[in-house]
């Protein structure tokens, strides 16, 4: 599993040739969970058969259409659309 996590994989903790503030994205994150086995998911401490750390990363994220999402109330009592109706 070590050698499937590319950078984060190699080297200790204090390797000077590892940015440790470099970011992760999701899709590397990603690939790296697709590429574990069941016996690294257990070494994990989860049961393959029930989750799977692919599971955790959002990759479609469904949005209700404008007429059934609830309307905003201002601090004056008016009800007015929110930032994702006006994006419509």
């Amino acid at each position: 599993m070590r050698e499937q996590l590319g950078d984060y994989g190699r080297g200790a903790p204090n390797d000077p040739d590892i940015d440790p503030k470099r970011m992760l994205f999701p899709i590397e994150a990603l690939k790296s969970f697709e590429k574990m086995t069941p016996e690294d998911i257990k070494l994990l401490g989860m049961d393959p058969k029930f989750s799977n750390p692919c599971w955790m990363i959002i990759r479609v994220l469904a949005v209700a259409p404008p007429p059934v999402r609830p309307s905003v109330t201002n601090t004056d009592g008016k009800s007015s659309p929110d930032d994702l109706i006006k994006a419509y």
